[in-house]
């Protein structure tokens, strides 16, 4: 294992949606030169695609219920951070798709390399699936996420739907139609899936609340209270992404348009059942065409490189 960690009851990425969030938000607080964050990756496999302007983060949040890797993934997401260019690419895995864990005889579900074999069994596995390098990590709860959404006086969505589901942290009572929401309805709203689409759905609007959050975040009022959201969001976690190494991230994203800068994807594929078991089959021709589009230092209008005027870490 690449660390132990300290796992409380689970959730998905809604922490991590906080914290980069916060990251792109801290340049306009401290006002501090750019610069590079470069990854180590003297262990890449030849056959994967590295670019070396992108750090490759991998995003997990767990159903664990005790401080170990017992749990499985209950979100996965890879978050591709061009450092050049200053955009935001982010890949939704659902955790029902159908593919080769190492160490087992044919294909399983992507959220079992977890129960398996924790964090290092699921970076390999991602890594595998995708061909790409995976630099840093992040392994989510939701403590302190209500905390965090209030202080911010909440967030404003467009729920798609009724929804109304009872789990086992509470019930999720969401009105259809554009409203404020508060930590406690926020968190029900990234964590429902209990309808036909399921889990995919369910990527699509953790996709949405990130898009709001980061909004939200770069408000002039919400400005001052990132030197105490961040160490909040931080505590919330456990990465190997220091606080020092995301104010080095932060930097280099100064002046992004949040709106012109992100780019989310779900997993292109197809629901599927093998043995009575419900998957999510990927469509490996499509995925093929849309790994380069969200790994690769791929500009449409290139610029003169600059990057001699920039420091590396």
């Amino acid at each position: 294992m690449k660390s132990k960690t300290r796992k409380k009851k689970g959730c998905l990425s809604a922490v991590i949606i906080l914290l980069i969030a916060a990251v792109v938000g801290v340049f306009l607080w401290s006002g501090m030169d750019r610069m590079i964050l470069v990854p180590n990756r003297s262990q890449v496999a030849e056959d994967y695609l590295v670019s070396k302007n992108r750090i490759n983060v991998l995003v997990l949040g767990t159903d664990s219920r005790a401080e170990d890797y017992s749990g499985r993934s209950d979100s996965i997401m890879v978050f591709s951070l061009d450092l050049k260019n200053k955009k935001v690419n982010v890949l939704s895995i659902p955790r029902d798709s159908r593919v080769e864990i190492p160490g087992k005889d044919g294909k399983d579900k992507i959220n079992h390399a977890f129960a398996r074999g924790g964090l290092d069994l699921t970076i390999q596995t991602v890594e595998n699936l995708l061909k790409v390098p995976i630099d840093y990590y992040a392994i989510t709860d939701f403590q302190g996420f209500e905390e965090i959404i209030d202080v911010l006086g909440g967030i404003e969505i467009d729920v798609d739907k009724r929804m109304y589901y009872h789990t086992d942290y509470g019930t999720i009572d969401l009105q259809e139609g554009l409203q404020t929401l508060n930590g406690e309805n926020a968190l029900g709203y990234v964590r429902y899936r209990h309808d036909a689409m399921g889990d995919i759905a369910r990527a699509g609007r953790q996709q949405i609340f990130m898009k709001a959050v980061m909004e939200k975040m770069l408000e002039p009022q919400n400005v001052a209270k990132l030197p105490t959201l961040l160490p909040a969001v931080m505590n919330a976690m456990e990465t190997d992404l220091t606080t020092a190494k995301l104010l080095l991230l932060a930097k280099n994203f100064a002046g992004i348009n949040m709106a012109e800068a992100l780019r989310t994807e779900v997993m292109p594929g197809d629901f599927a059942n093998y043995g009575g078991i419900s998957y999510w089959e990927i469509d490996e021709a499509k995925m093929a065409e849309l790994i380069p589009l969200l790994f690769n230092d791929i500009e449409e209008n290139p610029e003169p490189d600059d990057s001699s005027s920039e420091t590396s870490v």
